[in-house]
């Protein structure tokens, strides 16, 4: 490679990773913003009680056969 490709294109790669920072700083504060907003996301206890006995369940089903001894 001679060295005015290599100087510009590590340049050019230079620019690129810099536009790729500023582009996903600005995806993670959206992103943060929109977690926050209380009409998105609306407290409540429904579905997290629901989540929490689906996986109690699963976690119970999965643990009878270590519990129970082999014949």
């Amino acid at each position: 490679m001679s060295h005015s490709f290599g100087s510009g294109a590590g340049e050019a790669l230079i620019v690129v990773g810099i536009v790729f920072i500023v582009a996903a700083t600005i995806r993670f504060v959206r992103t943060g913003l929109l977690l926050d907003d209380a009409k998105i996301h609306a407290p409540g206890i429904v579905l997290e009680l629901s989540l929490s006995v689906i996986l109690a369940i699963l976690l119970i089903a999965a643990s009878i056969p270590l519990i129970l001894p082999r014949f």
